[in-house]
């Protein structure tokens, strides 16, 4: 539901782009057009009459676009890579493992690596890059709904995937399943 929320209603901005035009097709000009015909280099002989004795070739003319290359974008693309990796490097160590009775989990979590292979081929992530930076403080990520619930479980999991628990080898080692000290550990992380 966050990503179809996302999807429909994704977090725009103004993408500034910078074309360099013949100054005669440079349009409205700005502070920025004017200063360049002072300055810029590469010119040529102002017609008779013209205040200025030479004139720009090719101006650079900044033009602003509605895009939806955001931040916040940019992180929800990489926390849905982020969880299909992690799943398909699951999968490989059950098809490693190769037991028949975890049939049933290497198909549900190939139905979840299709379900984020068909999100990410969304027109919205075609158009988002790679984040620079995570946005953890924006107030789209903290308060919009789908942004919020994608950064929860984004950090839930990578919070998860970082816990180092040496525990574990008591409780599991060679296949046996203490059950006291399993419980012991669940009251204590409880």
């Amino acid at each position: 539901n966050a990503v179809q929320r996302i999807c429909t209603r994704p977090k725009r901005g103004w993408q500034e782009d910078v074309r360099n035009v013949p100054r005669g097709r440079a349009g409205r000009m700005g502070r920025r057009e004017v200063n360049q015909l002072a300055k810029s280099t590469r010119r040529i002989e102002a017609p008779d009459g013209h205040p200025l004795k030479t004139l720009p070739e090719r101006i650079d003319v900044r033009t602003k676009r509605d895009s939806v290359d955001t931040p916040e974008n940019r992180f929800v693309k990489h926390a849905l890579m982020s969880f299909q990796l992690t799943l398909e490097a699951m999968l490989q160590k059950l098809i490693q493992f190769g037991r028949e009775k975890d049939s049933w989990i290497r198909s549900d979590i190939q139905r979840l690596i299709d379900s984020l292979d068909e999100t990410l081929s969304h027109g919205l992530f075609r158009e988002v890059s790679k984040p620079v930076l995570l946005p953890l403080g924006s107030p789209v990520m903290q308060r919009k709904e789908g942004y919020r619930e994608i950064l929860r479980a984004w950090l839930q999991f990578d919070l998860s995937a970082r816990l180092c628990w040496r525990g574990g080898e008591d409780v599991y080692s060679a296949g046996k399943r203490d059950v006291a000290t399993l419980y012991e550990y669940w009251v204590f992380f409880r």
